[in-house]
């Protein structure tokens, strides 16, 4: 089984700080890791953040055509691990083409374009390429959610059966699932579910699974924030470990 990640300078500190410090570097995980260019602030949907999410899609699309590993992990840096993921990964991908963390309470966008692993094929290499020439054809200058990579992806997907797919259990989490105890939820603005957000008493409170295997530290809007979130969960999951 193979990782493959991909960073920019303004996610260095995740791939530091959390990534590498916990990544579960067993005998039969490989990890590849690549830079590349800055093209956005880091914030979502920034100026150049669809530039960012298409020099992503060309390192997807690459190892799916160079990597001799059967099963590929494609994950982003603002992630922390907590155990050992291969026997779990290939249990939950199970016969399916493609396993991804939800992360959203739609099922229409809920496959997260954030942590999936693929058995690589070409169904899956003909998906993902497609996924780059949709975000390529794309000619506005602004970035909204249907032209970011996270929609493309689930539209896509939706458009070709012949691919099974399915979603990896809560253990592979991020808060932004969960809408229990949120005072100000709105279902159209998605308002709640950010980090950002949150007042302190929901941040106290949201869910973590007691056997987390990955913490994404998404749905949380820049370096700051997810930093926050990242630390908030690891020192929340140590604590209960008593570690």
């Amino acid at each position: 089984m193979r990782f493959c990640a991909i960073y920019s300078d303004s996610h260095r500190s995740f791939l530091d700080n959390f990534f590498l410090k916990t990544f579960p570097f067993e005998y039969n995980i490989s990890l590849v890791l690549e830079r590349m260019e800055q093209k956005c602030d880091g914030g979502i949907f920034s100026r150049g953040w669809r530039d960012q999410m298409i020099k992503k899609q060309r390192f997807i699309n690459k190892h799916l055509n160079n990597t001799p590993d059967p099963t590929i992990v494609f994950c982003d840096v603002d992630i922390s691990f907590y155990g050992d993921l291969h026997d779990d990964i290939q249990r939950c991908l199970g016969d399916n083409d493609i396993a991804f963390m939800k992360d959203h309470n739609s099922d229409e966008v809920g496959r997260c374009g954030g942590f999936f692993a693929v058995r690589n094929s070409n169904k899956i290499k003909k998906l993902f390429s497609t996924v780059l020439q949709t975000l390529e054809s794309f000619t506005d200058s602004s970035t909204t959610f249907d032209s970011s990579e996270q929609k493309t992806i689930n539209k896509t997907l939706n458009s070709m059966p012949e691919i099974s797919w399915t979603y990896l259990p809560p253990r592979y989490y991020t808060h932004g699932l969960y809408i229990e105890g949120i005072k100000n939820w709105d279902q159209e603005s998605q308002r709640g579910l950010w980090w950002n957000s949150k007042t302190k008493e929901e941040k106290q409170n949201v869910f973590i699974p007691d056997d987390i295997k990955v913490h994404h530290g998404n749905w949380a809007n820049g370096i700051e924030s997810k930093t926050e979130v990242l630390n908030f969960v690891y020192d929340k999951v140590k604590g209960k470990d008593g570690q």
